[in-house]
């Protein structure tokens, strides 16, 4: 009867430490979620915006291959202004390099635009068509003084035999 008492009591004792840790971590996950102190980033609160300009090719100007207008637009404050107006530029006017952008890389002042290979149709076309689309490209990326050059890159490469 000795060995049954035994057993009961490491079941029991067993099942109460169970139950306690149980119960503690509750408490603490409980307590985790509770912070009434919620760190906020400065770059995504939402009150911490900025405002941006845009250029815009003017299709319906007197030399519509080379004509931009400026639009200013206000965005949430990020260290990326340049890929921001980018992907602006590309949703609201030049919106057949929307689905082509890969991003904006910034060295030595040097601005590289990569694009998807379809992207090509417009950049390396005729004279007007390509710099219907660069020259607001250039324009919105040359605003900002880190920039002082802009070049284009095909999936990585940089690519420099435009036809035109």
């Amino acid at each position: 009867m000795k060995n049954n008492q035994k057993g009961f009591a490491n079941v029991v004792l067993i099942g109460a430490i169970v139950v306690v840790l149980a119960i503690g971590g509750y408490f603490i996950i409980k307590n985790k979620n509770k912070s009434t102190n919620p760190i906020v980033s400065p770059i995504n609160n939402i009150e911490d915006k900025m405002e941006i300009k845009i250029y815009f090719n003017d299709s319906n100007s007197s030399d519509p291959c080379n004509e931009t207008y400026e639009v200013t637009r206000t965005i949430p404050k990020t260290l990326a202004v340049a890929d921001a107006s980018l992907k602006i530029l590309f949703s609201e006017n030049l919106t057949e390099l929307k689905n082509n952008y890969l991003g904006v890389s910034i060295k030595d002042s040097v601005a590289v635009v990569n694009f998807k290979r379809p992207a090509l149709d417009y950049l390396n076309n005729t004279a007007c068509i390509q710099m219907s689309f660069k020259i607001p490209i250039e324009k919105t990326l040359l605003q900002y003084p880190t920039i002082k050059e802009v070049d284009y890159s095909i999936d990585g490469k940089v690519f420099t035999e435009f036809d035109a």
